[in-house]
């Protein structure tokens, strides 16, 4: 659990609030699904900083539960609202391919999509193609570096606590749901089914992770994709929550007056 709502009470939610949703306009749902750890647990400054604009919904996925892509969409499938209320997902990093597979579903009442430093496609990077080829999970298990693990995912000026935070989080999840995500972004496939919805994409100027090719697999699919460069590493939501924050909130409020 984390220090927000778990999305498991958002059917219950719908119903006690669609008479007043119907009301002037939408209320902005964004219903947030994190990165590789899965916790959220780095996320709450950005959502702390999205205010009460917007009503969000953090999902997080198990820390000791080895889950495929396919049972983590059906879990985040069966919390969407059911009364065709409009809501948008943002999907971070790992959770790219989750959202997406729920907009080709064509999913009742979602509105657009938000990806933050993430991908549709394989991503092209020699560190996940070596993680084919090593013992993954007994490397999981030895104490991670932490100057390396802080330049790739936070950047080479993180303060200190920064670091600290990312490593509590590393150390909650077992090896072996480290390692099977691993395994899941290196072998995934999604269809090539072009996704008609509103979309805008963060791209991290200094992300170290994610190659610009992965830019490219998104906009192959997302016709309507906007895109937004930020100067940070591939943790952009951790490392810039403000700005980040403020792009999001400016394209919610750009759907408002789309009909």
């Amino acid at each position: 659990m984390t220090d927000y709502d778990h999305p498991t009470t958002w059917a219950e939610d719908n119903k006690e609030r669609e008479s007043s949703d119907k009301r002037g306009k939408p209320v902005r749902k964004l219903l947030i699904l994190p990165g590789m750890d899965g916790t959220g647990l780095l996320l709450n400054p950005f959502i702390e900083c999205l205010g009460g604009r917007v009503d969000a919904q953090l999902f997080d996925y198990p820390t000791h539960v080895v889950q495929t892509y396919e049972e983590i969409i059906k879990n985040v499938e069966s919390i969407l609202p059911t009364t065709g209320e409009e809501f948008v997902i943002l999907a971070e990093s790992f959770a790219g391919p989750v959202a997406l597979s729920l907009a080709q579903k064509g999913i009742p009442g979602l509105r657009a999509l938000i990806f933050i430093v993430s991908f549709a496609a394989t991503p092209r990077h020699l560190l996940l193609k070596l993680t084919g080829l090593l013992p993954m999970k007994q490397l999981l298990r030895l104490p991670v570096p932490r100057r390396f693990s802080s330049n790739m995912m936070l950047g080479a000026n993180a303060p200190e606590k920064t670091m600290d935070k990312l490593l509590e989080v590393f150390y909650m999840i077992s090896p072996e749901v480290l390692a099977s995500r691993l395994d899941q972004m290196r072998t995934f496939t999604l269809p090539q089914k072009v996704i008609d919805l509103p979309a805008m994409y963060i791209q991290a100027t200094n992300d170290l992770l994610l190659p610009d090719s992965s830019l490219n697999d998104m906009k192959a699919l997302l016709p309507q994709l906007e895109v937004h460069r930020l100067e940070g590493p591939h943790l952009i939501l951790d490392t810039q929550p403000k700005t980040c924050a403020r792009v999001v909130v400016g394209f919610l409020d750009s759907l408002e007056y789309q009909d």
